[in-house]
């Protein structure tokens, strides 16, 4: 198999729900190379490449951006040690660099929204826009619901902005930053009352403080992993007998 097959592997799976867009396709590599395997990962770090060499999967297939720009435009990173290591590392391990963004953020049952919305075993949702689910779900505290969400995703912190007490009942799932003031507007147009996101900048939580608007913040890679999962899962189903892993990013940040 070629990469221009997997290529068109991906393609197919598009829908009228879920389609490719500017972010999608191969961004470094020959597509008439042959594949042996195939990493799938939520960002294409340099440790990651590493470990893709290393298991023998030269085709790397990332849902962020491999050099660090929304759109993998590398020439204002051309100079930067960050970037010049990791290009080498993949031209000298001939490494494919392909990245799977817009098509899995609303794929449906496989996708990163709803994949993450069935770890969190949430309902059908009662509203959807792009990016964004909304689900009604008993009223609890939020820190029960936090903890819950913690447990059934199975990490080691969560960040929660509210009151502790205050009874949830109607949560909005946000994808990854969820181009975060715009679509946390969104969710308060839907009445939502918690929101549950990867990641925030402190003016987006402000901005939620203001509007009385509780927020999970569970990690943007870990939001996206179920999801990512799936991707592995489906791609092995239909690339037959090559391998397809999911490698797991490390933690960016420890706590001490």
């Amino acid at each position: 198999m070629k990469v221009a097959d997997v290529h068109r592997i991906i393609q197919n799976l598009r829908s009228p729900s879920a389609d490719t867009g500017p972010r999608d396709g191969l961004k470094l590599g020959n597509p008439e190379a042959d594949v042996f395997g195939v990493a799938v990962t939520w960002m294409a770090t340099r440790q990651i490449v590493l470990d893709a060499a290393q298991q023998h999967l030269n085709v790397i297939i990332s849902h962020e951006p491999f050099f660090f720009d929304p759109m993998d435009d590398f020439r204002s990173f051309e100079q930067d040690g960050a970037f010049i290591e990791k290009m080498q590392d993949l031209l000298e391990n001939r490494l494919i660099a392909y990245r799977v963004h817009d098509l899995w953020l609303e794929f449906p049952r496989y996708g990163v929204l709803d994949s993450w919305a069935e770890t969190l075993a949430l309902p059908s949702p009662s509203a959807a826009r792009p990016g964004l689910r909304l689900f009604q779900i008993p009223p609890q505290p939020l820190r029960d619901f936090a903890l819950e969400v913690k447990k059934r995703m199975r990490l080691q912190r969560i960040l929660v902005r509210g009151p502790a007490d205050l009874p949830v009942r109607r949560i909005a799932l946000a994808v990854g930053p969820s181009l975060e003031i715009p679509l946390w507007r969104e969710g308060l147009r839907l009445q939502a009352d918690c929101l549950i996101t990867g990641e925030a900048t402190e003016l987006a939580l402000r901005f939620a403080e203001d509007s009385d608007l509780c927020v999970i913040l569970t990690g943007h890679s870990h939001a996206d992993a179920p999801g990512l999962r799936a991707l592995a899962v489906r791609l092995q189903e239909l690339l037959g007998s090559i391998p397809v892993h999911f490698l797991e990013v490390d933690e960016a940040l420890v706590e001490y």
